[in-house]
């Protein structure tokens, strides 16, 4: 009931619903009450009645949580104990870098290591590595790489200086270059959801290249030398470079990630322009893109990838796009990347369909993979006291396509596809676990051909 006057309701009865008033006779309320479905009740009561308020009882039993206390309380701030503190002082992050892992890699022809250096919060780290090519000291300038990640900051900085020979280029020749680099990586917290990581990057950079014939070529499979019909040998050149970089990542944590990830999804796009600053350098703009998802099954799960390259301008010929006929290094470091700008190593950036042993030049590459692998084996052994292992093993079954092409001349595409199966595992080197695999690939548009063994050491997922 609602005083028009005072607009204060107050209650006539204590039902909650069931009753409707059909008269107001005087001073006098006339309400239907509905008793059962077959009939209803009629009642007759002054118009000034209020309803009674009664506290109903309610069982100790019922309310006892909200007393109820645990054994031991921890209040909301827990004083020092006077006697433990013995200095107070603004927290120095850089004090507290410690050395996280180092290690050597002497193998037959080169002379190798890594160290890395971090904060336990992860606000600074620093990672240098070296590699001495034992069998060319006279042409190939020993490779240096040094980096430091300041992640006290918005954005994210990390410097980089790199000198040294990278890789093989093109008719024998090898390419030693000194780079130095500045990121920037901004944090993209606008759409949140667990396990999201959304990054953009601006980096700046000067290069100078310095490509060399080599004196000796060694013919076995991994330092076979690359020739490329039409390419022509590499050329000096100074470049300067702002290269951008959008990254979305959802990657749920697991304990075998490096080798089975059961849920994920990548996308990256890069633009990359590039000014002629001396030599044979010109200018020119690089754009990639690249996306993964992995679909999971009853048993296993599918791993789809596809990457679109094209390239507008000239380019040093030793940068050139298209169809490789190897694969390019792609190493993971165990540094969690949540608080690193860079959790592993790449070497090169070629386009590979696996299996292949042809290259093919172009300024527009399409490449597509899918890949159905089966549960790891965790065989976790170790041999030489620990300095070599092997970790999780994944059988593969997959298909490669790549296609390249000119802007002026998609009639003359190159189509390479080969499908076929691989072995994925983690081997352990000096504590530093790599992922290798090797396998056999069919070429598609010729299933007669004789298949053919590869090898390759890279990551599972493209970035």
């Amino acid at each position: 009931m609602m005083d028009v006057a005072t607009r204060k309701i107050e209650r006539v009865t204590r039902l909650a619903n069931g009753a409707s008033v059909t008269a107001w006779a005087g001073s006098e309320l006339y309400a239907i009450v509905q008793n059962s479905r077959s009939q209803d009740e009629a009642y007759r009561f002054p118009a000034t009645k209020t309803a009674r308020e009664i506290k109903p009882p309610v069982p100790s039993a019922y309310t006892a949580w909200k007393t109820h206390r645990p054994p031991l309380d921890v209040g909301w701030a827990i004083p020092a104990n006077p006697t433990l503190v013995q200095k107070r002082s603004a927290y120095n992050s850089f004090a507290h870098i410690r050395h996280m892992f180092s290690f050597l890699l002497p193998v037959p022809q080169s002379f190798s290591g890594i160290t890395v250096f971090s904060e336990p919060l992860g606000k600074h780290q620093i990672i240098g590595a070296f590699a001495l090519n034992l069998l060319d000291l006279k042409n190939e300038e020993p490779f240096l790489w040094f980096s430091y990640a300041n992640n006290q900051l918005r954005p994210s900085l990390m410097f980089s200086a790199v000198n040294g020979n990278l890789n093989w280029t093109n008719q024998g020749y090898r390419e030693n270059r000194t780079e130095l680099k500045l990121d920037a990586t901004f944090p993209i917290d606008r759409w949140f959801r667990p396990f999201r990581n959304t990054t953009f990057t601006a980096s700046l950079g000067f290069t100078d290249r310095r490509p060399y014939l080599t004196e000796r070529w060694n013919l076995d499979d991994m330092e076979t030398p690359i020739e490329i019909p039409n390419l022509g040998p590499p050329l000096v050149g100074k470049e300067a470079i702002l290269d951008l970089v959008f990254r979305y990542r959802l990657q749920k944590p697991h304990a075998l990630n490096a080798i089975f990830p059961k849920v994920g999804t990548g996308v990256q796009v890069r633009a990359k322009n590039v000014l002629g600053m001396g030599g044979n350098a010109k200018n020119h703009i690089y754009t990639d893109a690249q996306a993964y998802h992995i679909l999971p099954l009853p048993v296993g799960h599918l791993l789809v990838s596809g990457r679109m390259q094209s390239r507008s301008g000239k380019s040093l010929p030793q940068d050139h796009l298209g169809l490789a006929d190897r694969f390019s290094w792609r190493v993971g470091l165990p540094i969690e990347e949540g608080g690193s700008p860079i959790n592993r190593l790449d070497i090169g950036d070629r386009v590979w369909v696996r299996g292949s042993n042809e290259s093919a030049l172009g300024d527009r590459v399409a490449f597509g993979s899918t890949a159905f692998r089966l549960p790891p084996l965790n065989l976790q052994t170790t041999i030489l006291g620990g300095v070599l292992g092997l970790g999780g093993v994944s059988p593969t079954v997959f298909m490669d396509v790549g296609a390249t092409w000119r802007k002026t001349s998609f009639s003359d595409r190159v189509v390479q596809a080969h499908a076929g199966w691989e072995v994925q595992g983690q081997v352990i080197v000096f504590g530093l676990p790599i992922v290798a695999g090797g396998g056999w690939s069919w070429k598609v548009q010729d299933w007669n051909a004789a298949p053919r063994w590869f090898w390759r050491v890279q990551t599972i997922l493209p970035f």
